[in-house]
């Protein structure tokens, strides 16, 4: 009897040991899978964790406002182009811009003057976590992504029809295609490709967790909650390049916190949930803004200051693993919810800029996205050992989402605990 209580309080503490949160919080994005949540830490005083992931993936597809697959760069919608110039300031002796002025004068309809571009995206991302606990239950830690993006291959198909009137024979449109360079140009915009490699933002937290096994019926229950900070040490987004994806969250600072929880059975599976929430500041900035009700798309002429709140970002997650159901090897299967509230912009140019025209651009509507997560990995901790090495893959699988890039993010991941003994 002895010995089947010992057996099991090691299983315990082995299965506790691989409890540790191999993947980082925050970095919530909407141009790729997301990463799986953390698991509650290991009460452990003076424990010390190291880990690293290694992933990327490639796209040519999205998800647009319906949750419908579509082009890359259609996430918004078809660009509509025969509204674009309306409400700009215009110089009546500039050509682009009587090009503009002719186009809108062209009686609207529902496929006159639109555009629908495509696009390749791929990404790799580094990220490195330190975490260490102190006494009682207590604990801090830093992540930093490092990533690399590239958005290439951008075309454009005229989705203009061709029977009707006005059809894309007109002149007004020919004389806009023809000079759809000078006039994003005129207005300090490009559309050229993205290439970017540097630092995402930098999250520091603090945390309380607590690992009670004083149950009878379940093997244990483990919680652990975080609050900590974003902090916008990523490059800003560039207002000329047209799809440009920033690193970050766009130099927004704000505050992180999560909950993880579980509770484990018959000494090898474990079960359990997340919550997170991630809360920026607002700050002020140069955009483009919309300047008429049809605009649509990610391409905008009029360009201003404004107090832009961006939105507050939820994921929520359950999972269910199998703890060292053959030595040190587990695996996990989860799922997680995440959603971007819409951002609200206050333009400071009210002369120039309405507010509800503004803060009707799909771009500033939020996004969600639906993971699951698949991970492996490989403990090679014992019980009498102060430092233990792990190593793992992992997939994770967009499985449906609205206004997002339809990108899975696979990769691997290597870690290490320290048992800091005083």
């Amino acid at each position: 009897m002895k010995k089947l209580i010992r057996l099991s309080s090691l299983l315990i503490i082995q299965a506790a040991f691989v409890s540790l949160p191999l993947f980082g919080i925050g970095d919530l994005h909407f141009y790729r899978a997301q990463s799986i949540f953390t698991e509650p830490r290991f009460e452990k005083e003076w424990l010390a964790s190291f880990d690293v992931t290694a992933g990327g993936g490639r796209t040519k597809h999205a998800r647009d406002c319906f949750g419908h697959k579509t082009s890359l760069l259609n996430i918004y919608g078809l660009h509509a182009m025969q509204p674009l110039g309306n409400g700009v300031p215009k110089d009546p002796n500039s050509v682009t811009d009587i090009i503009l002025t002719n186009l809108a004068q062209i009686p609207a309809t529902n496929n006159f003057g639109k555009l629908l571009f495509t696009g390749s995206f791929s990404f790799q991302e580094f990220n490195l976590s330190y975490i260490q606990n102190f006494a009682y239950g207590f604990f801090a830690g830093a992540e930093l992504p490092i990533k690399r993006l590239k958005l290439s291959d951008i075309d454009f198909r005229d989705c203009t029809q061709t029977a009707c009137c006005p059809n894309n024979s007109i002149p007004q449109w020919q004389d806009f295609l023809d000079s759809f360079d000078r006039i994003l140009q005129a207005h300090s915009l490009y559309i050229c490709p993205v290439k970017k490699t540097g630092v995402g933002d930098l999250i520091v937290y603090t945390g309380w967790t607590v690992n009670y096994q004083g149950t009878e019926i379940i093997d244990f229950i483990d919680g652990t909650l975080k609050l900590g900070v974003n902090i916008p040490t990523s490059s800003t987004k560039s207002e000329s390049s047209i799809f440009d994806i920033p690193l970050g969250y766009d130099k927004h600072a704000g505050i992180i916190t999560t909950f993880d929880s579980s509770f484990g059975a018959y000494d090898w599976l474990t079960m359990g949930g997340h919550i997170e929430a991630l809360i920026f500041f607002s700050k002020q900035k140069d955009l483009h803004m919309k300047t008429d009700l049809r605009q649509n798309g990610f391409i905008k002429l009029a360009q201003g200051a404004a107090n832009v709140h961006k939105g507050p970002i939820w994921r929520l997650g359950v999972y269910s693993r199998a703890d060292h159901v053959v030595r040190g090897f587990s695996c996990t299967l989860a799922y997680s919810y995440t959603r971007a509230n819409p951002d609200k912009v206050i333009p400071c140019d009210t002369k120039l800029f309405d507010a509800a025209i503004v803060n009707s651009d799909e771009e500033f509507q939020g996004w969600n996205m639906h993971t699951l997560h698949f991970t492996a990995e490989y403990d090679f901790t014992t019980e009498c050992m102060r430092v233990g090495p792990r190593l793992g893959i992992f997939y994770n699988v967009q499985v449906g989402g609205q206004r997002t890039f339809d990108a899975d993010l696979g990769g691997a991941m290597f870690g290490v605990d320290v048992s800091i003994c005083f």
